[in-house]
């Protein structure tokens, strides 16, 4: 009897260790963000880790990804906040909701999808805190 508890607990377990490495992700934000200068254009450029859409087992459990970045439009140079309704997306995306504040070496970037179709809000990958890295500018 007391064998048949230990091949379930053991069971749990690796099921459990399973689950939680297929369902954790590499996937994360790089905690620098820089201000450049395109084409006359203030811009602020996040940039992150990624994990590949798998579509099998086996690419789920490589976990393998790529580099990832946005960019922001920003129109101040020092401090201020970009209201997340200003920022131009391109035709057939969802419009931003929130807010790009840049405040004393820091970003801190807080925008949501608006969902106009399920009527909800759906939070940014790039949601969080950055340092600030101004190149040229």
């Amino acid at each position: 009897m007391k064998m048949k508890y230990i091949k379930i607990l053991i069971i749990v377990i690796v099921i459990s260790v399973l689950l939680l490495f297929l369902f954790d992700t590499p996937a994360e934000n790089f905690k620098e963000a820089n201000l450049k200068l395109y084409d006359g254009e203030k811009v602020l450029v996040l940039k992150g880790k990624r994990s590949l859409m798998s579509h099998d087992i086996i690419s789920a459990v490589s976990r393998k990804t790529y580099v990832d970045s946005v960019y922001f439009r920003i129109p101040f140079n020092g401090n201020g906040v970009l209201n997340g309704e200003k920022i131009e997306v391109e035709n057939g995306n969802y419009a931003y909701k929130g807010n790009i504040k840049i405040s004393n070496g820091n970003v801190y970037v807080d925008l949501y999808f608006d969902n106009v179709d399920d009527k909800k809000l759906e939070p940014s990958e790039w949601n969080g805190k950055y340092n600030l890295k101004k190149n040229g500018l």
